[in-house]
């Protein structure tokens, strides 16, 4: 199983503009994504484009960082952020509770 995290975790690693288009991803259901092992691939239609983005979270210290991938090239972006997004909604197991400070 992953390193689970959360979405607090993933608005350290993406910009609000990405994190929008990611959940909008996920909303309109252009995103089909699986777990194998540790790594988390997703298949993202992005208006009729399909993006493949790969991602492993880890623990570094108190924080998670993703090795992290996509077809589009560009780092930290939207195609990720929805595969990250289906992955926690779609593998419960995957969450980590929020922490409160």
């Amino acid at each position: 199983m992953p390193t689970r995290f959360s979405s607090e975790d993933l608005g350290r690693i993406f910009d609000a503009r990405a994190l929008t288009r990611g959940r909008s991803f996920v909303l309109i259901g252009a995103v089909e994504v699986g777990l194998t092992g540790d790594v988390i691939t997703g298949i993202v239609d992005d208006h009729g484009v399909h993006r493949t983005a790969t991602m492993e979270p880890e623990e570094q210290g108190h924080r998670v960082v993703f090795n992290a991938r996509c077809t589009c090239r560009t780092p930290s972006c939207a195609h990720l952020a929805g595969t990250a997004f289906a992955a926690l909604e779609r593998y419960p197991a995957l969450r980590r509770p929020a922490q409160n400070s």
